[in-house]
């Protein structure tokens, strides 16, 4: 069958696939939440909130971005 140049397992790279998956959500979610709990702590709601909601996209993108090859689409320069 036509398997890929990857030689693990097929769970394997399930595996893999998954752990991706749950790094990119927790980059997106976990400096939100921590801002969150910042505000509760501190009494500074909604401020924390919103710079760790900032904090988490830009984290997200960047690693989604850096994943698929460091350019978005378009800007290859390549003509098709």
């Amino acid at each position: 069958m036509g398997r890929s140049s990857d030689d693990r397992s097929r769970v394997a790279q399930g595996f893999a696939l998954a752990t991706l998956a749950t790094t990119i959500g927790l980059e997106f979610t976990l400096p939100c939440v921590l801002g969150f709990l910042c505000d509760r702590r501190f009494g500074t709601s909604p401020g924390a909130t919103l710079v760790g909601a900032v904090v988490g996209f830009v984290l997200g993108i960047a690693h989604t971005i850096r994943l698929g090859g460091g350019r978005p689409p378009g800007k290859s320069g390549d003509r098709e």
